[in-house]
């Protein structure tokens, strides 16, 4: 929940920053900020450049949220492995190291049963048959 909040901001970020920036290109567009700030030579109006401009940011910032929102969604599916010891096979939250069962009941807030899935129960009934064909 908090991955997709922080994910969330990001985004949001980025379309302020390219509304910004859209902002200022009609803002110079208008009020003729060279002029007004460094008191430089008047320029003319130019609705065609400034619109031109402004598609031209527009989709570079729709590229660039697409390109995030495929970047973000990378790491969120990176962050969800969970670091398992090949030995033991207790998992690593923090710096902690706990059963599957104990970090079932901590975080997954969901009961844990026991089965066997068809194939070790298939290597189940093959050790017992062996053990039965020998005595």
């Amino acid at each position: 929940m908090v991955r997709d909040t922080i994910a969330k901001r990001i985004l949001l970020c980025e379309i302020l920053g390219f509304g910004a920036v859209i902002v200022l290109l009609w803002m110079d567009e208008l009020l003729d900020l060279p002029h007004v700030l460094f008191h430089s030579r008047p320029t003319p109006t130019n609705w065609a450049e400034c619109l031109l401009e402004s598609i031209v940011v527009a989709f570079l910032g729709f590229l660039v949220l697409i390109w995030s929102q495929v970047l973000l969604a990378r790491v969120r599916y990176l962050e969800g492995f969970l670091p398992v010891c090949r030995q033991c096979r207790r998992i690593r939250v923090g710096d902690e190291w706990m059963s599957l069962e104990t970090y079932m009941a901590r975080y997954e807030k969901e009961a844990v049963s026991y089965g066997l899935c068809p194939d070790c129960a298939e290597k189940l009934r093959d050790v017992e048959a062996s053990i039965r064909a020998e005595t």
